[in-house]
């Protein structure tokens, strides 16, 4: 008998730490109740701008136009791409593995294209804004990508297509 109460004991007291243990480790509830709370705040505010049609602000004013250029970008089964005006004039010929950013800009355009089920093989526009900005837009799709936000060197990828 003194050793089953012995190894009950036991037993409680592995249980009494293991609670412990999880008691430290639990969220607290008044925590929790308070993300809840902030969460349905912030849904609560971002539906009552929407249905209002609040204005967007921290959205950066559109410069003038300096230069524009149209053109298409192609890829090939082994890797490469190119890139030829609408002339069909190839301006730029990347093997594998060269050219990343314009390869990964030119998946970009590939998913939305995908995304809005038109065809692979239009154009893009790029252009040159009076801030320095440089946009590439995809009519087809609509989307515009602000290509000053990968880097300057990046930027200059598609800056040496406009100067060609």
């Amino acid at each position: 008998m003194a050793k089953t109460d012995l190894h009950l004991q036991e037993i409680d007291a592995h249980q009494d730490a293991v609670a412990a243990y999880h008691d430290k480790e639990r969220i607290q509830r008044m925590m929790m109740r308070g993300v809840f709370i902030l969460l349905m705040v912030i849904l609560a505010l971002v539906a009552l701008a929407r249905l209002t049609d609040r204005p967007l602000v921290a959205v950066p004013p559109v410069a003038e136009v300096v230069d524009t250029r149209d053109i298409v970008l192609e890829s090939d089964t082994s890797g490469g791409a190119f890139v030829r005006d609408m002339d069909g004039i190839v301006l730029v010929d990347l093997g594998p593995g060269e050219g990343g950013f314009l390869h990964t800009m030119w998946r970009a355009v590939q998913r939305e294209r995908v995304r809005y089920r038109v065809g692979q093989d239009g154009p893009v526009t790029i252009t040159l804004h009076a801030d320095n900005r440089l946009r590439l837009f995809d009519p087809s799709t609509g989307q515009t990508i602000d290509l000053n936000a990968f880097g300057s060197n990046n930027v200059g990828a598609f800056r040496a297509l406009l100067e060609d």
